[in-house]
């Protein structure tokens, strides 16, 4: 028999190959990936969306004055502590909400006048591109003046609009605040609070006012009358009852509703200072009264201020409201989050020139992305 040489090398080789691409395909090397059911791989899909953040810094020189020539590569911004690419730093117009507490339920004492005559002269100190608008809560919240750059409009919505009330709607003014006026203007967004600190209705107000404030992107500051009254008041309505006031069930009441609106303006306090600090603004609590001196009719001129015992006075505060409104700066960078996101990031901004010192709030929320524009007809 003739045996045929050869013809089994190349069956064998074959044989090999297979095995080997058998085994492969069990490792999982050459397996294909399945085909994701139709729509899954949108799901699976994170949508991410760019936001250009506008972030409102104050930033002062270590003399305690505006620092001049400011660049991006000044500053550091960390975003949920991850650092962001700063595309710039700018000085813009600023937009001042001057909100005023015209209430007076309990004690007379409390001069609300006091706020509409620090307003007048906040008006006045505005720069020609900056605008202003004017809200005032007693027993509503009132918008007395939309956002203007007319120094006489807003003074005239004060001058006729101003009007006294009994409740107080603080936390009512400040939502209100942060939902219809803020949202109106970019840029910088400063509210200016002018108030004891109590709230006729408060409910856990404080922490929805923040939350507000954080989305608004705005930055507080506040005047507030408290420690003066607080001084004033403690040391009548805390120390015991004379024998005849002990018999008189409406002092008694009248005793019992000033210790609570003492209380209630401690409280505020605390609320206040927590609203600036978490917002980069800051807080201004005097000890003694501030009377400011009558504003001119036409805005050009005040009253110089008297002050013989070297006390806090009217024209002090408004400088240095003005001041630290005047040492905000924008810094700007791109943001890149997930489509839906609605949580809470925390910021930090660091300066590397030793000569500079900042301020800035706790953190943002996402902002509210553009509404697509309709087509014509839609």
């Amino acid at each position: 028999m003739r045996v045929r040489r050869g013809g089994g090398l190349p069956f064998a080789l074959f044989l090999l190959a297979l095995a080997v691409i058998q085994g492969l395909a069990q490792s999982g090397r050459l397996r294909e990936k399945p085909a994701a059911p139709p729509g899954q791989a949108d799901k699976d899909t994170v949508r991410l969306r760019a936001e250009e953040v506008l972030l409102p810094v104050s930033v002062r020189s270590d003399t305690g004055k505006l620092a001049p020539r400011l660049a991006s590569a000044d500053f550091i911004v960390t975003e949920d502590n991850k650092r962001q690419q700063i595309t710039s730093v700018m000085r813009t117009p600023a937009n001042v909400l001057l909100i005023l507490d015209t209430s007076g339920e309990v004690s007379t004492r409390k001069n609300i006048n006091t706020n509409r005559d620090l307003a007048y002269k906040l008006i006045e100190s505005l720069a020609d591109e900056d605008q202003a608008a004017v809200i005032t809560y007693g027993d509503k919240v009132e918008l007395l003046s939309s956002w203007t750059t007319d120094k006489t409009a807003l003074r005239q919505a004060l001058e006729w609009k101003f009007k006294p009330g009994i409740k107080s709607h603080l936390y009512d003014s400040l939502l209100y605040a942060a939902d219809e006026i803020l949202p109106k203007v970019t840029g910088r967004r400063s509210v200016v609070l002018l108030t004891d600190g109590v709230d006729s209705f408060v409910n856990g107000g404080y922490a929805a006012t923040l939350q507000a404030m954080h989305r608004a992107r705005a930055t507080v500051y506040v005047f507030n009358h408290a420690s003066v009254l607080i001084r004033e008041l403690r040391s009548r309505v805390f120390n015991p009852l004379a024998f005849w006031e002990m018999l008189d069930p409406a002092v008694r009441k009248r005793y019992l509703i000033l210790r609570q609106y003492v209380r209630e303006m401690e409280a505020g306090e605390v609320n206040l200072r927590g609203l600036a600090e978490e917002t980069g603004g800051a807080v201004w609590n005097p000890d003694n009264r501030i009377e400011c001196a009558k504003t001119a009719r036409n805005g050009a001129e005040f009253a110089k201020p008297f002050d013989p015992d070297g006390k806090t006075d009217c024209e002090m505060i408004r400088k240095q409201i003005v001041s630290e409104i005047g040492t905000e700066y924008v810094v700007a960078y791109s943001s890149e989050r997930k489509a839906d996101d609605s949580t809470f990031h925390p910021i930090r901004v660091y300066t590397i020139r030793t000569d500079l010192k900042v301020r800035v709030r706790r953190g943002i929320y996402p902002g509210t992305p553009p509404k697509p524009k309709s087509e014509p007809g839609h």
